[in-house]
């Protein structure tokens, strides 16, 4: 897949593969709006952390948003933005209700980040470790933007080199 973005529906996809300095090769989704219907391309493992950037509340479909997150395999939700927590918390009771996790093994994370954009990407990007169970089939981060242009080419910028955004990150 190329570096440069794809439109397919009313979603656009950047493909960023993983290299010596990003261990993770990663999806960056366009969405409109959050719900259910956010179809995932075909990601290389079966298992992804995910960073939602989500600043509008849209409380209503969270709970369905969040399911989708889980059916497609996300084992790691971060989520930035001031909906953050509302995120959060979706996606905390999509996973009591869906009775995935059965012990510390297989336990699936959530966060949300108050800091930068940028340390909430690098927080996804290296410290969100998943579960033992996970940790051999989850090799991507999916990074689904919610109706955020500025927030977008942030994120792509600091893709784009990641030896450049890690060493800002450092400093």
């Amino acid at each position: 897949m190329s570096r440069r973005a794809t439109i397919v529906g009313e979603r656009r996809v950047r493909y960023y593969p993983a290299d010596p300095a990003r261990p993770r090769s990663v999806f960056l989704i366009e969405v409109d709006a959050l719900g259910s219907d956010v179809p995932f391309p075909k990601l290389p493992s079966e298992h992804f952390v995910c960073l939602v950037v989500c600043d509008a509340s849209a409380s209503a479909c969270l709970l369905a948003f969040a399911e989708t997150l889980l059916d497609a395999g996300a084992v790691y939700v971060c989520a930035w933005g001031r909906a953050a927590d509302d995120v959060e918390d979706a996606t905390d009771h999509a996973i009591v209700l869906s009775g995935r996790e059965s012990g510390t093994d297989d336990v699936i994370m959530t966060t949300a980040h108050q800091e930068s954009l940028e340390g909430a990407l690098w927080y996804a990007l290296y410290a969100a470790v998943p579960a033992p169970a996970y940790a051999a089939s989850c090799s991507c981060l999916v990074l689904i933007a919610v109706d955020a242009p500025d927030h977008v080419a942030l994120l792509s910028a600091c893709l784009e080199d990641p030896a450049a955004f890690d060493a800002s990150m450092v400093d």
